[in-house]
């Protein structure tokens, strides 16, 4: 048989050759092997199979399959890779266009839970059981010195090792994936506290005057995530036609710790309209930031940020967030996050007629199905006003006259 070119597969039919060996007894036995050759992997070295039978006709069958598993491209290589060896590898070559953060995190699950547990087992041994175990491990808090995993967390690690594992199938190098139909410990949701109406009037009021006043009203009125709202530069406002143009976020590196101007996902990407109290609130943040300039002089960093800290640079998240809940403790008001100014915006705008459709693309989510689920809720008080209409209705029905003048 010739031997093809490196990168090409070979366009051989395999050789054959009778065989005999002699076993402990004394006698012989005579059987047929086959060996094809498949081409070359990424490394340059040859691909090849070999097979044994009884006879001649069926070690040319089992080449046959073996061709025609190769020509469907479902033929699994031989790997002596672990999974840490594959995680390590997968992480390497395909994180590098995942979000700073996103990364981050990928890699702290792998280097803390998935290569300790599952690190030394091979990659075509890994079965379902051994995940399913891994999985029931990391909940129980026996298992990990009285502090088993929060079930959301348990879910974000399988989805990693699953995502890898996916990837190594695609890489021909298992058949399947493991990680597939795992029972995962379920999520319960709790009922979380959300603005009012009242408690918007309380926040607005408490929060006059104060040096982050614009910020927080910004998030109130726009939906913004507080990456997005940090990450803006005068050059995403266009007062003439009174739009915000949301096309990148501020992340802070962890592995530097220096924040990053990243691009968010194409969906997340948009433009905001600009009302006249928006209009009006910009303007004064404008000539706030242009006072700060004149007071920094040559200490001014000139990064152009709508939000920055007192010389011109990033303005940290943790510092406006930490304002944030000493105002809220002021005011007496439960612990909640800058993110529930986001859904509070939601509250509002379908409360004021926009159309869900509206709101979804305001906030930037993909579908409207994931506003509806998430961020649209309606406030205590609009619901009391829901269950007074009902009332009356009722009331309306039960004193109605019949057509035949019975009450």
């Amino acid at each position: 048989m010739s031997r093809t070119k490196k990168g090409r597969e070979s366009n051989g039919n395999g050789s054959y050759r009778e065989k005999t060996t002699i076993r402990k007894d004394g006698t012989k036995r005579k059987f047929w092997e086959g060996r094809i050759t498949l081409g070359y992997d990424d490394n340059g070295k040859q691909i090849s199979r070999s097979v044994s039978g009884k006879t001649k006709g069926e070690v040319q069958k089992k080449i046959e399959e073996i061709k025609e598993q190769h020509k469907k491209k479902t033929l699994v290589l031989k790997s002596k890779m672990d999974i840490a060896e594959w995680m390590t590898k997968w992480a390497e070559d395909c994180l590098n266009h995942v979000a700073g953060g996103s990364a981050h995190e990928y890699r702290q699950k792998i280097r803390c839970y998935i290569i300790p547990e599952l690190g030394a087992v091979k990659l075509q041994d890994l079965t379902p059981m051994q995940v399913q175990k891994f999985i029931n491990t990391l909940s129980n808090p026996k298992e990990r010195g009285g502090r088993g995993l929060s079930p959301k967390y348990v879910k974000d690690i399988h989805g990693v090792l699953h995502i890898a594992l996916n990837a190594a199938v695609i890489n021909k190098l298992i058949s399947y994936n493991p990680a597939s139909n795992c029972s995962l410990p379920r999520i319960s949701k709790i009922p979380k506290r959300q603005y009012d109406i009242d408690d918007l009037k309380v926040f607005l009021k408490a929060i006059e005057g104060h040096i982050h006043e614009r910020y927080y009203k910004m998030l109130l009125m726009t939906g913004m995530r507080e990456s997005e709202e940090l990450g803006l530069t005068w050059g995403c406002i266009d007062f003439k036609r009174r739009i915000i143009h949301v096309h990148q976020q501020s992340q802070r590196n962890r592995d530097t710790g220096v924040y990053e101007l990243n691009t968010p996902k194409e969906e997340e990407i948009r433009d905001l309209p600009m009302g006249d109290e928006l209009y009006d609130l910009l303007q004064e943040q404008k000539a706030h930031e242009r006072e700060k300039q004149r007071i920094c002089g040559d200490c001014w960093q000139n990064k152009n940020f709508v939000f920055s800290n007192p010389t011109g640079g990033h303005l940290s998240q943790r510092t406006v967030y930490d304002c944030y809940k000493r105002i809220l403790k002021k005011i007496g008001m439960p612990e909640m996050t800058l993110h529930d100014l986001r859904h509070a915006y939601s509250m509002l705008a379908l409360n004021n007629g926009d159309s869900i459709k509206t709101v979804q693309t305001n906030l930037g989510h993909a579908t409207p199905d994931f506003t509806m689920r998430v961020y649209a809720y309606s406030p205590a008080s609009v619901n009391q006003e829901s269950g007074a209409r009902m009332s009356d209705c009722i009331r309306a029905l039960r004193d109605q006259k019949t057509e035949n003048g019975k009450k």
